[in-house]
């Protein structure tokens, strides 16, 4: 991957407005988004947050290897699965998520892609006054405890890149339902959660959600301005627009004309996916 590939993506990326929505439904909508990258060569950056307390898993992981299962129907904690590599994760709402869809050639460099998510949030943590540096393969570090992660996939055409950063955080539920990872990058050194992990509150920022959400996507914009002469532009489909039909096909519809969104991915407390694994069609990257 090159920079006539980042800027061709940058060149042609919507910021895409998503209104409050379920964890599973924002999976989903990834997944839609992806299809309309590849089927009308179209680049978006969508900004989410979590909702309800959600575990969501790596596309490969073992539910129970992952998780305790017990501790997550006990918390009433949904399980879903994303489309991506990596570890499990928890959202809730103190998680900032963004979400890069994108066409993509046959050929990738993974940590070329990865460092389109690291920059945007090393730039949005200065914005805020918090020092980062990209840790481990894909992680974003205060020092040496995680604030952010990323994963990728590619698929048919189009690449997803998603990550989180860390506002605030529920220790005592990840503690419960989330297992110490099989793998974990070098500088973790088999700490537990609660030891490793930090959050934008932890190191002392205090601004709203909506500051933090601000930061991102001012680094983002920045980030395109660099590489692009065109920059990014609004785009007039938001993420309501997206809707399901009988064939699972994704189309799209103008806002205005839409209808209460339905409800795209399952969810479950068993460990179930909510993602179908597609063998020998896709590949997906885990981050450190």
């Amino acid at each position: 991957m090159d920079n006539a590939f980042l800027e061709d993506v940058f060149r042609r990326l919507e910021v895409v407005a998503a209104p409050q929505q379920s964890v599973m439904q924002n999976l989903a909508l990834d997944e839609a988004l992806l299809r309309v990258a590849v089927a009308e060569s179209r680049s978006f950056l969508r900004l989410w947050w979590g909702d309800r307390p959600t575990v969501v898993l790596g596309r490969s992981e073992e539910p129970d290897r992952a998780l305790d299962l017990k501790a997550c129907r006990r918390l009433g904690v949904q399980v879903v699965r994303r489309p991506t590599g990596g570890g499990a994760v928890l959202q809730d709402e103190g998680v900032l998520n963004y979400s890069l869809a994108a066409p993509a050639p046959g050929v990738l460099d993974p940590q070329a892609v990865f460092r389109i998510g690291t920059a945007m949030v090393v730039g949005a943590l200065a914005r805020l006054r918090v020092a980062g540096q990209q840790r481990g393969v894909s992680d974003i570090a205060v020092g040496d405890r995680k604030i952010s992660g990323s994963a990728q996939a590619w698929r048919k055409g189009a690449l997803l890149l998603h990550g989180t950063l860390l506002y605030h955080l529920d220790v005592d539920v990840i503690e419960a339902c989330l297992r110490h990872p099989a793998r974990e990058p070098e500088y973790r050194r088999g700490r537990s959660h609660r030891d490793f992990l930090t959050s934008l509150r932890e190191q002392g920022v205090d601004g709203s959600l909506q500051e933090a959400e601000s930061a991102l996507l001012a680094s983002a914009l920045a980030l395109t301005s660099g590489l692009s002469r065109h920059g990014a532009r609004n785009s007039p489909l938001c993420a309501s627009s997206l809707t399901s039909c009988s064939s699972g096909v994704y189309r799209t519809h103008e806002c205005a004309k839409m209808e209460p969104q339905k409800r795209y991915a399952r969810a479950s407390t068993d460990g179930e996916g909510a993602f179908r694994r597609d063998q020998g069609q896709d590949a997906q990257v885990a981050a450190g």
